[in-house]
């Protein structure tokens, strides 16, 4: 008998492996630092620890050189900031008055040179824009408010401007 030469065959086979473990997530900073969104805009998210409760706290610094500073406000159609968000192209727009169930502004709002309400005692805060764009976060006992100025932003705020 002629042996024929054997040709090996290839067989696949399945060999048990381990379960790679999953990846670690990275862990998220505590403090980010401040963070570049574009000239004159930055953030930053640190934790803030108070007993046992953590929170995660984000905060933006603005530069008025670079930008540009709206109080948007109209009693005959209030809006959320979800909704004033999708009504304008601004990068940040944060909630910054308290409002009664009616929707009627507490303390002074000024909003594209219209006031609104009444202003605050010397206890509480304003933001305000001037017509020429100057920008200042003011105490009221130090600085009141005065209806005679060109003002075409403002907020007050109490306790927590």
């Amino acid at each position: 008998m002629i042996s024929q030469p054997v040709t090996p065959i290839s067989t696949a086979t399945l060999w048990p492996t381990s379960t790679p473990a999953p990846a670690t997530p990275t862990p998220r900073p505590t403090d980010t630092g401040w963070q570049l969104v574009k000239p004159g805009i930055e953030v930053r998210s640190l934790n803030v620890v108070i007993g046992e409760t953590t929170e995660r706290v984000t905060i933006a610094r603005l530069d008025p050189a670079f930008v540009r500073f709206r109080v948007l406000y109209n009693p005959q159609m209030p809006l959320l900031v979800t909704g004033w968000s999708s009504r304008s192209d601004a990068i940040l727009v944060v909630n910054a008055g308290y409002y009664t169930e009616d929707n009627t502004v507490i303390g002074l709002t000024i909003s594209d040179g219209s006031a609104y309400g009444s202003t605050y005692g010397d206890y509480a805060g304003m933001f305000a824009v001037t017509s020429g764009g100057d920008v200042s976060v003011r105490w009221l006992r130090a600085r009141p408010y005065d209806p005679m100025e060109p003002l075409q932003a403002a907020v007050q705020s109490f306790p927590i401007l």
